[in-house]
């Protein structure tokens, strides 16, 4: 088995409008999104060859997958996404949102906390510069890949056919007066919009892909 990236958000409206579908088992094409709460930078001088370009994924305390990449921040005309930007890993574009400092809202298990020692969301690296970024991963959305000027060339440096791993369907429970909702996984074999559940005390926010590129891309 290769890179297994885990844990990969595609949020239920993906589902149920864009019709994006899977099976365990099965090939989907997509670009990834990386929702950045740690970064260093090298600037300008690349890291030393023994430092992993993609390291395993780890779990980290709040149940989510944490996935630390090496690579080189792409050169973009035209970006109109003020915390956005792409970094390239072993030929691989993939977009990145900075999070901010402070705890908000969770989108499944993607966190909008900062760690400690990264450097701050704002200003983003320079074009070519070298860093090493740290985050959970989300499916990388029309109206996001949209915002880079020569959006096309990047969006084909980015798309893969990754080899489904596994579904995990994020079912959401309406809690009593004044308490919290709270959200339960469930292994399915299939994303698709039959599988997705719409009640008033249960409802799905999401899936999560584990994702592995073919040998044979």
């Amino acid at each position: 088995m290769g890179v297994l990236w885990r844990d990969v958000l595609v949020p239920d409206h993906v589902v149920a409008s864009d019709g994006l579908t899977a099976e365990v088992g099965s090939v989907v094409e997509m670009s990834l999104l990386l929702h950045c709460r740690y970064r260093t930078s090298w600037g300008q001088h690349e890291p030393s060859a023994s430092l992993p370009r993609v390291s395993d994924a780890q779990a980290d305390s709040r149940g989510g997958w944490v996935h630390d990449l090496v690579g080189r921040v792409v050169q973009l005309d035209g970006v109109v996404w003020t915390d956005g930007w792409v970094i390239e890993v072993d030929g691989l574009a993939v977009y990145v949102q900075e999070v901010g400092d402070s705890s908000g809202l969770r989108l499944g298990t993607l966190s909008s906390i900062r760690e400690r020692g990264s450097d701050p969301p704002l200003p983003l690296p320079e074009a070519g510069a070298w860093v090493r970024v740290r985050g959970g991963f989300s499916v990388a959305e029309a109206y996001q890949t949209d915002l880079y000027g020569s959006a096309d060339e990047v969006l084909g440096r980015a798309e893969r056919r990754w080899l489904v791993r596994r579904i995990v369907r994020l079912d959401r429970e309406q809690g009593g007066p004044g308490s919290v909702a709270r959200t339960h996984r469930v292994d399915v074999p299939v994303m698709d919009f039959d599988s997705l559940r719409y009640g008033h005390e249960c409802w799905t926010s999401g899936y999560l892909l584990d994702l592995e590129q073919p040998s044979d891309p």
